[in-house]
This record gives structure tokens, C-alpha cells and sequence, in this order.
């Protein structure tokens, strides 16, 4: 339904059975996606997925990797959780990757200390707390990346919205920025040409 009325490309990964259905994540995606797996993490209290998704940009080909994580329950089992998704991303560092999701763990402790070393971490800034949405008291979702250099952010917004999520949305817009670096050399190069000419009719 949700990919019915966005218009987007959906991607759902179970994390068990439920109710004569799944229960699980799912990602939806305006970019084609071109492969996609689900991790399956150490088990909690409940079964853990990370759904991963690589969608392509249309303007360049490039691949982007995006992960969608929602870690669970004691800080012991979330940190095995993390450790297990580090040993499954380790091979593919070089391609741009977004994890995001709810984390159920706060900066300083052993999780969020453990991403760190490898991950860039957002600073929301002021407006940070995400849980819960009718009375922010803690930041437990968090969105980051790798390698350092992937992407810039152009706006970012946290959403007063209680009826969709018991959790305070994350809006970010953001740039790849190998994308913005071919932008300005190809700016640079109609510059240059346009001097070339300018000087070429004096």
C-alpha cells in the first residue's frame, strides 16, 4: 500500500513470522534497485534482520547502498547485532553506504561507541531527541555513513507526527558527493570554454 501511494520501488525483509504474515523491515526506494539481501543478525529477545538495499543512480550508474537496521533488545544483544552487520559490510567499504534505523542505544554507549569508529554519525543539532514522538526524552535513531567523503547534507528535519510512529522521523536531503564534484568540474569546464571563446573573438 505505502509503495502504492509514494510511487516508490519496495523492499521488505522478515524478521519472523507473525500473525499469519511477517513482521519485519522494509525500505521503499525512488532509485531502481538493483540488488538487495537480508542479514540476518544474532537473536535477541526477537529475531533481527538488516535489510540492504543497492539502488542506482540514473544520472551517472553510480551504486549507492542503503541499510536499514532495527537493533533489539539488551545493550549486550544490539552490540552483537552491530559487530555481526561490521562483519558482513566489511568487504564492501568502498561503496557509498547509508545505515539508518532505530538503534535503541544512545551516544556513549558501547554500540553507538562501537559505529563510531567506522561510521560517520549525523549531528541533528539542537532538535535531536527522536523517542518518543509525543514526548522526546532520548535520541535512539540515528543515520550515518561511509566512507567519510559519500555524501553532503543540504536540509535536515525531525517530525512532530504521532500517529505515524511512536518514533520522531528523520528527513534528511542529501548530495552524493562524487556527483556534486563531476557538477563543478563540468561547471568549470563550460567556464573555461566560454573564456577560451571570449578571448578567442577579441
Amino acid at each position: 500500500m505505502l509503495a502504492d501511494l509514494t510511487g516508490m520501488e519496495p523492499l521488505f525483509g522478515a524478521f519472523m513470522d507473525y500473525q499469519g504474515g511477517a513482521y519485519g523491515m522494509a525500505l521503499l526506494s525512488k532509485l531502481p534497485i538493483v540488488s538487495s539481501t537480508n542479514y540476518r543478525l544474532p537473536d535477541g529477545n526477537e529475531p533481527r534482520t538488516a535489510l540492504s538495499a543497492v539502488v542506482e543512480l540514473p544520472q551517472t550508474g553510480q551504486l549507492l547502498r542503503f541499510i536499514g537496521i532495527h537493533f533489539y533488545r539488551t545493550e549486550e544483544e544490539r552490540l552483537a547485532q552491530a559487530v555481526r552487520l561490521e562483519e558482513y559490510s566489511e568487504d564492501d567499504e568502498v561503496l557509498p553506504t547509508i545505515l539508518a534505523g532505530d538503534f535503541n542505544s544512545e551516544r556513549g554507549d558501547s554500540v553507538l561507541t562501537y559505529l563510531e569508529k567506522s561510521w560517520y554519525v549525523v549531528d541533528k543539532g539542537e532538535d535531536y531527541l527522536t523517542f518518543s514522538s509525543f514526548d522526546p526524552v532520548k535520541e535512539i535513531d540515528f543515520f550515518m555513513w561511509r566512507p567519510l567523503d559519500s555524501f553532503s547534507i543540504i536540509s535536515q528535519e525531525l517530525l512532530a507526527e504521532e500517529v505515524i510512529s511512536d518514533h520522531r522521523a528523520l528527513v534528511i536531503e542529501l548530495v552524493v558527493d562524487s556527483l556534486l564534484e563531476g557538477l563543478r568540474r563540468f561547471a568549470d569546464d563550460n567556464r573555461n570554454h566560454r573564456l577560451i571563446r571570449a578571448q578567442g573573438s577579441n
